[in-house]
């Protein structure tokens, strides 16, 4: 790690150097950007339009964007057809009234004050009089100044390879408190290393790492001549000066709110990677095993994980929520402040080029940005008073604490099949594979902890041993109300929970579509159900265990829509699960007693058929990432249609030729993928399971739990349709495509489901 070595000569002596050369860029004036608008907001695309324009968005309210802007551009938003309201043509001198009026008589004193690059830089290197903590040189930028770290860790001058956790301050210059929140946490560590064993523990186990300043060219140049200025410093060639740090990076560099016009507020840089702030934290990341990242930016009250660049969720998604989750809990619960999360936020927006998506898109971190205090710009935004940093700082402490324990290498879990050991649960289960045996050690995790899919053991040291699975708790701490433990994916065997104890959450152990086996456990929550599992399903097997509540067969939360056809007679197919239910036209016939499931329905491939009101849109968004239609068939012949979209297209139906599974589900656009066919005839006369899932990217389809088929590449999305659906019919009622045949037990899932 020679190359973040502090005392670095040639280094200093060539930043000393280019910060004489240019120091009188200083003396620039400040942006043109001088009005402040509201730019009237009604539909979502409102959003991205403005964000994607490149203009200095500041905050965006119920019915409107607060933007600064220059008088062309204002013009140009005008002509975007939005309607705009102007609140000043000065926004400095508007600014300082309002900073006016904020500082009176009545105002809270505080010591407290922002603290400028150099003075950042003395208090990093003092906090190695801690004998935790030493100072390092990370980068030089465009203007010549140093970009300063701090690493603390026992050993501070020595690459223990232990995992890290990293916090970055700092990337847009306008943001002080952004600054002075990683300050604090560091100062935090170091001061109560010697007094705190919670802290000892931390940073005896974890290499942490802290930047509070990642734009000390923007920052000063904030600080002396513009406050409002949020780039760096290049210069750009053609009279403009700047990058925005936050677009830079190299992973989906380029695409939403990622200006090419040098003068925008979110201009990306001529490459990845192009700027020396970015450069530095690349290379700094890319040395040591971190586990997570922070960065901060002000303001909102909200906290991000990604993916910025796109709606579809990460595979970490449930993860990322429940971390994110617990933040929001740490921090309203420390001073009563209320975080959202980015992603429930009504403003939310994509963006590309950002430091969260690079580094777990790249390199796998957890990664995650808060936008810090306040809410709106009319409490200060940028300009948050200084009674304001103490307060911002101690809330958001626990939430970094909280990050760094799940970096900590204390070792106390290890996955016995591949020899790899873990700080958390969840770490070693995204790890591992299906089979893998996985062992904690006595101790307390605070975690709510997903088996995603996979097929586990997961158990004590000692499993017979009573003290051993007393003294081995997994439970949840504060008042999130999920459950501990949740186990998902079609599994009729192979997961096993051995030796523990459970507590906390509504649910202590929650299994979804999968009936494992639980042995010498001890299960409590916080609700009645103890275990719930859901119905259709086994129950888990259960040896052993102490339950301190109910064992409950629960609804599956993610079927959207069920209908058993399991009805006697009588003109409607009802939904068990919500309210579509089916009318019945033609006269197909009630089956009690011959489908797969108790009863089924009768159609005649004539006129036949059931109607339902729309259930899903397959291209809206609450559903793009995924949903699962099944139905139980038997009969039929070529070209007939299982299940259709009066407005759309045949989900489920056979091809003309040779009654194979098909789905005319596609993507819209002029590269529309067509049907895909299956080589599975499923009009033999034998019952079957058709189904049709949508991943995100890829349609599958199914026949008796078996994968039949699969795109080759992935697709952009589904084209929408909002229509009723058929069941026994094509979309558009051609004869035909009427069914001939039994259909029995249709479901839909808002869900991937995997039979």
């Amino acid at each position: 790690m020679e190359r973040f070595q502090r005392i670095c000569v040639n280094l200093v002596v060539m930043c000393v150097v280019v910060g004489v050369l240019t120091s009188a860029l200083h003396a620039a004036p400040p942006s043109d950007r001088c009005i402040l608008i509201k730019a009237q907001v009604i539909r979502k695309d409102d959003t991205q339009a403005l964000v994607n324009m490149g203009l200095d968005i500041w905050e965006f309210q119920q019915d409107g964007a607060i933007i600064r802007v220059t008088d062309t551009e204002r013009m140009q938003i005008q002509k975007s057809g939005f309607v705009v309201e102007t609140i000043t043509e000065d926004v400095y001198e508007y600014l300082e009234t309002i900073s006016k009026e904020e500082i009176s008589l009545f105002a809270e004193l505080t010591p407290n004050r922002y603290h400028s690059h150099d003075e950042v830089i003395d208090s990093l290197i003092a906090l190695e009089d801690s004998g935790v903590a030493k100072a390092y040189i990370i980068g030089c930028t465009h203007e010549g100044r140093d970009i300063w770290a701090v690493r603390i860790s026992d050993n501070p001058s020595v690459d223990e390879e232990e995992p890290g956790a990293i916090f970055l301050g700092c990337h847009h210059a306008r943001e002080w408190i952004s600054v002075e929140v990683p300050l604090y946490i560091a100062q935090h560590l170091t001061d109560n290393y010697d007094i705190d064993q919670d802290i000892k523990h931390l940073i005896d186990n974890c290499e942490i790492w802290i930047v509070p300043v990642l734009n000390p060219d923007g920052y000063e140049y904030s600080r002396t001549t513009d406050r409002m200025w949020r780039k760096n410093r290049r210069d750009n060639g053609d009279g403009t000066f700047g990058v925005d740090l936050n677009r830079n990076y190299g992973y989906m560099w380029g695409h939403a709110d990622a200006a090419r016009n040098t003068s925008a507020e979110n201009y990306r840089g001529p490459s990845a990677f192009s700027e020396p702030e970015t450069q530095a934290v690349r290379d700094l990341v890319s040395a040591y095993d971190f586990r997570v990242l922070m960065t901060y930016h002000s303001f909102a009250q909200t906290i991000g994980y990604p993916w910025a660049y796109t709606l579809e969720p990460p595979p970490d998604e449930r993860m990322f929520s429940d971390m994110t989750y617990s933040m929001i809990d740490l921090v309203y619960h420390t001073s009563g402040a209320v975080y959202e999360n980015w992603k429930d936020w009504s403003d939310a927006y994509l963006l590309s080029g950002e430091t969260a998506d690079w580094s777990y898109g790249e390199l796998g971190i957890y990664s995650f940005g808060i936008e810090l205090r306040p809410v709106t710009f009319s409490q200060g935004g940028f300009r948050l008073q200084e009674n304001q940093i103490v307060p911002t700082c101690v809330e958001n402490l626990p939430a970094a604490l909280y990050l760094i324990s799940f970096a900590a290498a204390d070792y106390g879990i290890a996955n016995l099949t591949t020899g790899k050991t873990y700080s958390n649960i969840q770490f070693a289960i995204n790890d591992a594979s299906d089979g893998d045996d996985i062992v904690v050690n006595p101790g307390v995790y605070h975690e709510n902890i997903s088996f995603v899919d996979k097929n586990l053991t997961l158990r004590s040291t000692e499993p017979e041993n009573p003290a051993v699975v007393a003294s081995t708790v997994i439970g949840i701490k504060g008042p999130y109300q999920g459950s501990v433990i949740t186990l998902s994916g079609i599994r009729n065997e192979g997961c096993l929970l051995d030796g523990l104890t459970i507590s906390g959450g509504n649910v202590g152990i929650s299994c979804c579509n999968v009936s494992p086996t639980v042995r010498n456990c001890v299960i409590e929550s916080n609700g009645s159900n103890a275990i719930e599992f859901w119905r259709d399903y086994e129950p888990p097997t259960m040896i052993d265990c102490a339950v301190l509540g109910q064992v409950a067969e629960v609804d599956d939360p993610t079927l959207v829509a069920h209908w058993t056809l399991d009805e006697t007679e009588g003109s409607a197919a009802k939904d068990s699960v919500g309210d579509k239910d089916g009318t019945l036209l033609g006269e197909p016939l009630w089956q009690p007693d011959t489908g797969v499931l108790a009863g089924a329905l009768q159609f005649d491939g004539v006129d036949d058929y059931v109607s339902t009101e729309t259930v899903l849109d397959p291209a809206d968004p609450e559903v793009s990432s995924g949903f699962s239609v099944f139905a139980w068939i038997k009969g039929g012949t070529p070209g007939q249609a299982v299940l259709s979209q009066a407005d759309g297209v045949n989900w489920l139906c056979t091809d003309s030729a040779e009654g194979y599974l098909m789905t005319e589900l596609a993507n819209p656009g002029r590269s529309t993928v067509g049907p895909m066919l299956a080589q599975a005839n499923v009009t033999d006369g034998d019952w079957h399971r058709v189904g049709f899932v949508w991943d995100g990217s890829y349609r599958h389809l199914y026949v008796n739990g078996a994968e039949v088929a699969k795109d080759a590449v992935p697709l952009a999305g589904l084209k929408g349709a909002s229509g009723g659906l058929h069941f026994g019919a094509g979309s558009t009622l051609t004869p035909g495509t009427y069914f001939s045949g039994l259909i029995d037990d249709v479901r839909i899932y808002n869900r991937v489901v995997k039979p």
